[in-house]
């Protein structure tokens, strides 16, 4: 699939939506993958990121829990360049509307949605986790 040009993040997001730009509580940008069973219409966005990191994840014993980690192998999304990885332990709950102002900017940018397979390892994997609210759980079932 490839990504498109919305008019509006509202109008075109979807369960695997992918995009990149800077988040306030990361130091740098990364993908973002939207995890919702209906974002066009839920509030807030769950969102999961996605790091290159992936040995330094994996290494760091004190935060590996196979169960809540997702892989994405190279080549399993075409804007992923690199094998990848997805701590399901820290989902980010965004508004709409603070995501439409960064678009709308241009420090957000729209790819491809991510196949269904991947999101669903990655919404199993959220609610394997011990330290995920309840309210984003609800949210994925």
């Amino acid at each position: 699939m490839s990504a498109r040009v919305p008019s509006g993040l509202q109008a075109t997001i979807q369960p695997g939506s992918v995009y990149f730009f800077a988040d306030e509580e990361l130091p740098s940008s990364h993908f973002f993958i939207a995890i919702n069973k209906n974002p066009a219409t839920e509030n807030p966005i769950l969102l999961l990121y996605v790091s290159s990191q992936v040995e330094k994840i994996v290494g760091n014993r004190s935060l590996w829990r196979p169960k809540t980690v997702v892989i994405i192998k190279k080549g399993s999304h075409p804007d992923f360049s690199k094998e990848s990885i997805v701590d399901c332990n820290y989902v980010f709950p965004r508004n709409i509307r603070d995501l439409e102002r960064k678009y709308k900017s241009r420090h957000l940018k729209v790819k491809s949605v991510i196949g269904t397979a991947i999101l669903d390892k990655l919404r199993e994997a959220v609610l394997e986790s011990d330290v995920v609210e309840e309210y984003i759980k609800d949210m994925i079932r």
